[in-house]
């Protein structure tokens, strides 16, 4: 059809976009009244001026909704979190769902334990006030004398996570490749409190259909550089806030053969009701995790030569913790999205750079750490060891943690190192005076998790950081800056009666 046969509309390109229903109304009144064929059309109260409303403001509608779908449709533009998390699939970026608080503690085995190699099985509670806290992971450990005896560093076993360990009912597998199923917490569904499924504590076991043997499945990051023959998993929290977890295709991770049983175990915590403040577990009262359908698995996943805690010798484990629990961290949302997806993305699953080093740090970890620093060896050499030159010290190699960490995790070979700086989620501080860092374990926890997706030629080093100590001094009316202004500044903090926080832990540490 010719261009001649259209209507001159005499409108700039871009002129849709500056159109609301006052403008748009107006500009059908004026070509109207151009044309001459509807001389009511001036009347507020004719019906071509109802019918011109009608069309103007349905139109102002449609263009609010066209626009607001096509801004939700653009990575920097979205604001609704279940649009981003579409968006973010696409490129493979998981955001993360909630997690629970954690509370680290001490062990201490009670003159009436046998001596032996003991046992105690994942999944267990001890309440707190009424507040339960879980073991993740077996732990084991040996009573080796007579008297009371404290279990030291025993690895990420050293913390409880807030909430009990439920069974999800059993699914049937169909045998279909990716199989996928959608985790709600049926708890929340079913009442009014906000407990919520931690992220980051859900385990998965099948009974093979062939040979009759259960076995615990691994969770992957993605299916996609898994085998044939891996049994894992991975899981996604999706834009509904549920967890999803996908099964292989004998391709990418073993796929589930029909008629397969599916047991999930996932973690339902309290999230802020589960708070408790320091030397407020004091217990061995420890609720061992029995159920029919758990004791049946194992049967398979277990040695047989497991010396497990039972009802008898649990009363011998005394739990207590010096710190109040870490808080519960929620969800990824719309602007940690934004910022975190690029940088992830732009490492394709390897670690190369800072940023990449940083990002996944920061974002698989935040229930261990507030926050990292990562830097190479001319930086670490450069201004980390600078500092300690600058305060006296001749050899910054012989400083405990320095010495510490470098004998722990590095090698020979320096030139390759990446080194990370880490603050503990819990208490940086301890008896107002001693830093705080990560044990051991947690690093190497940490580390095991890098070398997964660092280049190889790199050497992750988890480093502690250097506490500065600070003063506070406000000056009086023309007085010059002086150092002993902090002398005559105070600052006055009101506690709350019902804070978790002990009054020692609000204390501010002031020094020059």
């Amino acid at each position: 059809m010719p261009a001649s046969n259209f209507t001159e509309f005499n409108l700039p390109k871009q002129a849709y976009a500056a159109f609301d229903a006052t403008s748009l109304r107006d500009l059908i009144v004026q070509r109207l009244r151009n044309s001459g064929l509807f001389p009511d059309v001036d009347y507020n109260g004719s019906n071509i001026s109802g019918l011109i409303d009608v069309v103007a403001y349905t139109y102002h509608v449609l263009l609010f909704y066209l626009n607001n779908t096509a801004s939700e449709s653009l990575f920097n533009q979205a604001e609704l979190y279940e649009n981003m998390n579409k968006i973010v699939q696409l490129i493979g970026y998981k955001p993360m769902g909630p997690q629970s608080s954690i509370l680290n503690f001490n062990l201490t085995l009670l003159s009436g334990l046998p001596l032996n190699f003991y046992t105690l099985k994942r999944y267990s509670n001890i309440s707190i006030n009424g507040v339960p806290y879980s073991f993740k992971n077996d732990i084991y450990f040996e009573k080796t004398t007579a008297a009371d005896e404290a279990v030291n560093y025993i690895g990420e076993n050293n913390f409880l996570f807030q909430g009990i360990y439920k069974e999800y009912p059993i699914i049937t597998a169909i045998g279909e490749n990716f199989e996928q199923y959608s985790i709600t917490n049926i708890t929340a569904q079913n009442t009014t409190n906000n407990t919520f499924i931690d992220y980051n504590n859900i385990d998965v076991y099948v009974l093979d259909i062939n040979t009759n043997i259960w076995s615990q499945w691994r969770e992957v990051e993605t299916l996609f550089f898994a085998n044939l023959t891996d049994k894992v998993f991975e899981k996604r929290y999706n834009e509904n806030g549920i967890v999803e977890i996908k099964f292989g295709n004998n391709i990418n991770g073993k796929r589930l053969n029909a008629g397969d049983t599916v047991a999930i175990y996932y973690l339902e915590s309290s999230g802020v009701g589960g708070l408790i403040g320091p030397n407020s577990l004091n217990s061995n009262n420890i609720n061992l995790f029995n159920t029919n359908q758990f004791n049946t698995i194992g049967v398979d996943i277990f040695d047989n030569t497991l010396n497990f805690i039972n009802s008898t010798t649990k009363s011998a484990l005394l739990l207590q913790n010096i710190y109040s629990s870490t808080n519960p961290v929620n969800p990824e949302n719309v602007e940690s999205i934004r910022s975190n997806a690029p940088s992830l993305f732009a490492a394709q699953n390897r670690l190369v750079t800072v940023t990449d080093y940083k990002a996944y740090i920061l974002k698989n970890f935040s229930n261990l750490i507030t926050d990292t620093a990562v830097i190479n060896n001319k930086q670490y050499v450069s201004e980390y060891l600078k500092y300690y030159f600058d305060i006296g010290l001749e050899r910054p190699n012989d400083d405990e943690r320095v010495l510490f960490n470098q004998v722990s995790f590095n090698d020979s070979c320096d030139f390759n190192n990446v080194y990370c700086f880490t603050v503990p989620a819990i208490a940086a501080i301890i008896n107002e005076t001693t830093p705080n860092y990560l044990n051991k374990t947690l690093k190497q926890l940490i580390i095991n998790k890098l070398n997964t997706q660092k280049i190889i030629t790199q050497n992750v080093v988890l480093s502690d950081p250097i506490y500065q100590a600070f003063s506070i001094g406000i000056q009086k009316n023309n007085e010059l800056p002086s150092p002993s202004t902090y002398l005559d500044t105070q600052i006055v903090i009101k506690r709350n009666i019902n804070s978790i926080q002990s009054k020692e832990q609000k204390k501010i540490h002031s020094q020059i």
